[in-house]
């Protein structure tokens, strides 16, 4: 039985086709909330919303209005090293208030 493709071939068509498509990088910001996710998975929805999957969390997220970009890979790392909960500020108690005695 003859092979149709050999596995070199298989290879050099998968390589062309990653090179040709490549990864996409989406950011997505939800307006009514000022949220920024970013995601290589964004899908259109009928009504206008979208769905994602977000690249911080991992979870399955639904904007009804949203503003989608495509950015670089050097952009979508950037938003993701940004986009880390920042530590809350240490709080210190508020000066002591009571007159002197």
């Amino acid at each position: 039985m003859k092979r149709i493709l050999s596995s070199g071939w298989f290879v050099l068509i998968l390589g062309a086709g990653v090179a040709c498509g490549g990864a996409k990088y989406y950011m997505v910001k939800d307006p009514s909330t000022g949220k920024v996710y970013y995601s290589q998975d964004v899908k259109k929805k009928e009504g206008g919303a979208v769905t994602l999957t977000d690249a911080q969390s991992q979870s399955t997220v639904t904007i009804q209005n949203s503003e989608v970009t495509e950015v670089s890979e050097q952009s979508f790392k950037q938003g993701l090293a940004g986009a880390a909960p920042a530590a809350a500020p240490a709080t210190t108690p508020p000066p002591d208030t009571a007159p002197a005695k």
